[in-house]
């Protein structure tokens, strides 16, 4: 029920108060989206996901910013493995297309294609 309303927008952070000492911010991820199709031609796997990053601010849960990170890859074979590493190079190279490491740092601040 969460994720449903989250996709229509109705909510854009479902959290719990943070336990203990922390940072200001903490960068949150939720992967909504995790699919790898066999080829009908082949030995190799079609991959797709798509993840979003919420940055916000510890002391009052506010969510500082949002960016969403959508990867395609190929892996060679349907081992998981394979699939794992292909998905993860796709994950980081798209994360590095849209500046997320530099939003990260820069916080509310740095405005990048697929962040918010």
């Amino acid at each position: 029920m969460v994720r449903t309303l989250s996709a229509t927008g109705a909510l854009r952070y479902v959290g719990r108060r943070p336990l203990g000492v922390g940072g200001d911010f903490a960068a949150l991820t939720e992967l909504t989206d995790f699919q790898a199709r066999a080829e009908a031609a082949g030995p190799g796997a079609v991959i797709n996901l798509r993840m979003i990053v919420r940055l916000v601010r510890e002391r009052d849960a506010t969510v500082v910013s949002t960016c969403t990170i959508t990867a395609k890859a190929q892996a060679a074979t349907t081992e998981s493995g394979d699939i794992v590493d292909q998905a993860t190079h796709a994950a980081r190279a798209d994360a590095r297309r849209v500046g997320v490491p530099a939003w990260l740092r820069c916080g509310r601040g740095a405005r990048r294609s697929g962040c918010r």
